[in-house]
């Protein structure tokens, strides 16, 4: 019994085959999602079709057609964006202090869940996940710190903004920062109304080893494993890169001094993108990034420098290093997600 929900997927996933351009579908949650109510109608009818010659049934009570936004997985989808559902942050917000390292782990859980929303999540919640080291005993020592951390994830959840669906016919624009004990990147798109739209957050706490590395290195790292990480959304197609060092612009140049950065290097040579500076002074930190008023990419007037594909496979971004759990607004297939949509139905 413990593989029903597995194969029960496995044969909506043939059901939907060839479908993913407007259907998606987690167990028997089926969404649709359509341009324009005439192109709605023929999504539903051909996912109606291919129920009805599974000789699958549905429950109409549990159907909803036609929704300009609807509730699917713990989220507020419709329109072309997505945000949390009220009443789970608001569980979230009523959350009890932890008193032991189970209770630590499930705030911890039910939080991460919506991490994508939450810049640089990870160094918000270092001093939370610090507490559930196997070394340490069950009943959790609350210092002051994990009360900050505990309040600030809170409030970050509240203050969450929304993310944007991906537009495969705009260019992506990807901005990366380390910190002393983490890393970030906000994956965004400029949108019609010139203001940056996040589509992605992503965050992970730097393992012991990665602590001592240089500042150019903890750079590059950003980059490499934010690329890692965004590979469903840039690979194939131009995007720009964005950071606060400098020293990234020049990689090419420098890598061959380092061993680390010369690995790094040859890892990225499966994307093509511009690797543009912005000062620090200007660029801010991740939190900023999803609020400030955006520029057209190349508005920057920095120094620029560009990596084109060559015969290195994907997999080489393997950096092989146990990562922490990570976040993000999906993992679509090139052309799989449309955005702006405004009708769905959910099942």
């Amino acid at each position: 019994m413990k593989n029903a929900p597995a194969t029960f997927q496995r044969l909506i996933d043939r059901l939907l085959d060839g479908l993913q351009g407007f259907a998606c579908a987690y167990l028997d949650d089926i969404a649709i999602y359509s341009q324009t109510w005439e192109e709605h109608l023929d999504h539903v009818g051909t996912v109606l079709g291919r129920i009805r010659d599974a000789n699958l049934t549905l429950k109409p009570e549990k159907c909803k057609v036609g929704m300009a936004e609807v509730q699917y997985l713990g989220h507020r989808v419709g329109c072309g964006i997505q945000r949390p559902e009220p009443a789970k942050i608001e569980a979230i917000l009523d959350w009890p202090t932890p008193v032991t390292k189970t209770q630590v782990l499930a705030f911890l859980g039910t939080a991460g869940y919506y991490r994508k929303f939450v810049p640089h999540y990870s160094d918000l919640a270092k001093p939370l996940t610090d507490l559930t080291k196997k070394s340490l005993p069950r009943q959790v020592l609350w210092s002051p710190e994990c009360e900050q951390a505990f309040r600030q994830l809170k409030a970050a959840l509240t203050q969450a903004p929304l993310l944007a669906a991906p537009n495969y016919n705009k260019r992506f624009v990807v901005h990366t920062d380390a910190s002393m004990f983490g890393l970030g990147a906000v994956l965004s798109q400029v949108g019609d109304d010139g203001g940056d739209h996040p589509v992605a957050f992503i965050s992970r706490k730097l393992l012991p080893r990665e602590v001592g590395y240089a500042a150019v290195e903890k750079e590059c790292l950003a980059l490499v494993w934010a690329l890692r990480k965004l590979q469903p959304y840039v690979y194939g197609r131009s995007f720009t890169m964005m950071t606060d060092h400098n020293p990234l612009v020049w990689l090419n140049r420098v890598a061959g001094e380092n061993g680390r950065l010369l690995r790094w290097s040859l890892a990225l040579q499966p994307f093509n993108f511009t690797i543009q500076y912005r000062p620090g002074s200007q660029n801010g930190n991740a939190d900023g990034l999803s609020r400030q008023s955006a520029r057209e990419p190349g508005d920057w007037g920095a120094p620029t420098t560009s990596v084109r594909p060559v015969g290195v496979q994907p997999s080489a971004l393997d950096l092989g290093e146990g990562e922490e759990c990570h976040g993000m607004a999906q993992h679509p297939q090139p052309g799989a997600v449309r955005s702006d949509s405004d009708m769905a139905m959910d099942n």
